[in-house]
């Protein structure tokens, strides 16, 4: 088996503007919906694979037993085959979009399995993993900023700063996004829970660090 991700991007694709549905036929889905999810016990699939991001730690598995997301139609379809049940509460429906990317993926593809020049290979093969990777990009829009101390710090405190660089005469380069408002600053400095949160992780990851 090769290409996995290249092999993915010839699936149908959702299209088109979005429909939010209270549809519950699954077959009279093609979009993503939200429901609940009961995986098998071990006894009918031995290995789960429909993962669940924990909404308090963060940390994704694959469990077993019920939980909720929002999940790609087809994922689902699959997952039914292996014992999966799934309980729909709403959707988001779009239209079935053909053979979107299979001319550029064979193109590529074909490129990258006959060709003995080694950059020519890694270009095509780099091309081919960077289209799934796009499909799954968050937009996210940047500022880049040169302000002085003060403002750099007040920058700091209230946003996402990704680059916080000193330049000459006391002036900053700063690159930031998205307002942290005064409720979650609040939250995050003075929530007994937040921080015993923040202290179950620091020992869930001290205990289980490879050595």
């Amino acid at each position: 088996m090769n290409s996995q991700y290249t092999a993915a991007m010839l699936n149908d694709m959702p299209i088109g503007e979005p429909t939010l549905s209270l549809e519950t036929d699954l077959k009279r889905i093609f979009g993503f919906f939200y429901g609940e999810i009961t995986a098998p016990d071990e006894n009918v699939l031995q290995v789960p694979f429909i993962q669940h991001k924990d909404p308090i730690f963060r940390l994704n598995s694959c469990p077993r037993g019920k939980f909720k997301r929002l999940i790609l139609s087809e994922e689902i379809k699959y997952a039914i085959k292996f014992g999966h049940k799934i309980n729909i509460e709403y959707c988001y429906q779009f239209k079935r979009g053909k053979d979107l990317f299979s001319n550029f993926v064979k193109d590529h593809y074909n490129i990258k399995s006959s060709t003995n020049d080694p950059v020519q290979k890694a270009t095509a093969k780099l091309i081919l993993n960077s289209l799934y990777g796009r499909m799954g990009m968050k937009e996210i829009d940047n500022i880049k900023v040169i302000v002085d101390k003060q403002e750099a710090n007040k920058l700091d405190t209230n946003h996402n700063v990704s680059i916080l660089s000193e330049l000459d005469n006391n002036k900053y380069l700063v690159k930031y996004n998205g307002y942290i408002g005064d409720s979650i600053r609040l939250l995050y400095k003075k929530d007994p829970l937040i921080n015993e949160i923040k202290n179950l992780q620091k020992r869930w990851v001290e205990t289980f660090r490879f050595k």
